[in-house]
């Protein structure tokens, strides 16, 4: 795909999907106003500008015409959406790691 729309995050209900399936693959990501199920993996993709997200309709159409007619603009979000997926890599063994610190050090 040249652009990727998270359309769960149009609906309240739903609250997104995956930001980082599309992402991976260094394509422009966009997102509506509902994230509440992916809160904190948005809100670190925001924070490194690596995803667009869009209030209503005329603001993911101008988003889509931009992608359409700014090849330069498609490729720098691609660039930051694949930078934020590899910083990522790894999550779940510093995680398990951690944990297994934490157990390994707690007294009974």
């Amino acid at each position: 795909a040249d652009v990727a729309i998270v359309c769960g995050s149009f609906v309240e209900k739903v609250g997104g999907h995956n930001i980082i399936e599309p992402m991976q693959y260094a394509v422009p990501t966009i997102v509506g106003p509902f994230m509440s199920s992916q809160s904190a993996l948005f809100e670190s993709a925001k924070d490194k500008d690596a995803i667009i997200q869009v209030q209503n309709k005329l603001e993911l159409q101008k988003v889509l015409t931009t992608c359409t007619q700014d090849q330069n603009f498609c490729d720098e979000m691609g660039k930051k959406a694949s930078a934020f997926v590899t910083s990522m890599k790894g999550a779940t063994d510093r995680t398990f790691q951690a944990i297994t610190t934490l157990c390994t050090s707690s007294s009974p």
